[in-house]
């Protein structure tokens, strides 16, 4: 299964993801490039920007994305599978 499979995947079991989760999940360190193809093949995904903190401790933007118009599993659920 290549890693847009397996985003793709990922995405349609109702899952979100950041760039850090597919780095996590699969060692995929583009994650961009996987949902800019996946979108220029008709898929509607959608980012989300989310607050997290750096290693530092101080506030930050990431980008989150899921398919549009689909339940999205609750996120800490995402974190523990990835344990």
């Amino acid at each position: 299964m290549s890693q847009e499979d397996k985003v793709l995947s990922f995405l349609q079991e109702g899952n979100s993801i950041t760039s850090l989760d597919a780095f996590r999940f699969w060692g995929i360190t583009r994650i961009s490039a996987h949902i800019h193809s996946l979108k220029n093949q008709g898929f509607d995904i959608v980012r989300e920007d989310i607050r997290v903190k750096n290693r530092e401790g101080k506030k930050a933007t990431v980008g989150r994305w899921h398919l549009r118009n689909t339940n999205v599993n609750d996120y800490v659920t995402q974190i523990e599978m990835a344990v």
